[in-house]
């Protein structure tokens, strides 16, 4: 299974971004940027329907700086953030300290199996994070409609948000030990937006 077009068009409202807040509103912004040659960011705005928690994306599109990056979390007044640290970790490290509510993801950290789907250390501002537990919630996110996007999605940082949204491929993994488990394989394609 992937997230596929179809999926991105059920998630598809009828605004564009970045949707005006009214001046009684006192909306939640939270942020996600995972680092590549820049830094691909997602801004969602909390709402409430129908009892449920919705994300709707409010900003998607990559930035060459952590500048930018600060400049956009003022902007929004984000209340929580996160920051993939797979490569980098030094730059992600010193924005989380200045940024209250900024927490650091580190996938699988030495191949791990956590017990609980997330760790946090917030001495350390780090979330530990199982990469396929954390790509199947944003696959069920998408898939039950817990997602809003703009009508324009398909244009989105040159059309890279709908490829990388799509790249990776939920599948079987056999290991030498003919243990089976499941993994997201993006096939060396870029996705970045997808985390």
């Amino acid at each position: 299974s992937h997230i596929s077009i179809s999926m991105l068009e059920a998630c598809k409202r009828d605004y564009s971004m970045p949707e005006k807040t009214e001046a009684n509103e006192s909306p939640i912004f939270i942020m996600g940027m995972d680092l590549g040659k820049v830094h691909h960011v997602h801004i969602s705005k909390l709402i409430k329907k129908d009892g449920r928690i919705i994300r709707r994306k409010q900003y998607i599109g990559n930035i060459p700086s952590w500048e930018e990056a600060d400049r956009l979390w003022k902007l929004f007044k984000i209340r929580r953030g996160c920051i993939d640290a797979g490569g980098e970790i030094h730059a992600p490290r010193e924005f989380c300290r200045s940024h209250s509510g900024c927490y650091m993801v580190q996938y699988n950290l030495g191949k791990e199996n956590l017990k609980e789907g997330v760790a946090v250390s917030h001495v350390d501002r780090t979330l530990r994070v199982n990469r396929t537990e954390s790509l199947d919630s944003s696959y069920a996110e998408y898939f039950n409609g817990l997602v809003e996007l703009p009508k324009n999605y398909l244009t989105l940082d040159g059309g890279d948000f709908v490829s990388q949204m799509t790249a990776a491929v939920r599948q079987i993994q056999e290991s030498g030990a003919g243990v089976r488990r499941y993994v997201w394989d993006e096939k060396g394609k870029p996705d970045h937006h997808q985390h």
